[in-house]
């Protein structure tokens, strides 16, 4: 079998669109992946993140990164956030095991590598191949677990 690097899905900024459409409905765990290179610079010109309802914030880089996202933050003083070790990100996430009445919204900040990993388990890839799904800097991926009895949906992949 013979596989393919995706570079990009489901661009739809072109559309007005501020984050893509949720295939599934509005329930379940929506997470906003976010690699941590580059990633001041794109929580400080989101339009995306801006707008979004975030419940929590996973942030895996070095101790200066809290001070750095801070003004981000400020827009959302509902969202509970979590510092966590860069290492840990396979141990700390785990896909939902219940099912939810609500949409949840997720912001993982996470080093490029470790969200192909979320996202090459989510969509069933043998881990060998997780890096043919590259997220690039400066850039957002949307994973959607809209219940236990579907499985998850990748919307969007290094969405500007």
């Amino acid at each position: 079998m013979h596989l393919a690097h995706v570079p990009l899905i489901n661009s739809t900024q072109p559309l007005g669109e501020t984050l893509p459409p949720l295939k599934e409905g509005n329930l379940g765990l929506r997470l906003l992946l976010l690699p941590s290179e580059q990633a001041e610079s794109y929580l400080g010109r989101s339009q995306a993140l801006a707008e979004a309802r975030i419940d929590f914030c996973l942030n895996c880089q070095n101790d200066d990164i809290p001070l750095k996202i801070d003004p981000f933050l400020c827009h959302h003083p509902e969202t509970f956030y979590f510092l966590i070790q860069p290492d840990s990100v396979p141990t700390v996430w785990q896909p939902p095991t219940t099912d939810s009445t609500q949409l949840t919204t997720g912001l993982i900040i996470a080093p490029a590598d470790e969200l192909a990993a979320i996202m090459g388990q989510a969509i069933g890839l043998d881990p060998d191949h997780y890096w043919r799904i590259a997220p690039v800097p400066g850039t957002l991926s949307v994973l959607h677990y809209p219940s236990t009895d579907h499985p998850p949906i990748l919307q969007a992949l290094n969405w500007a």
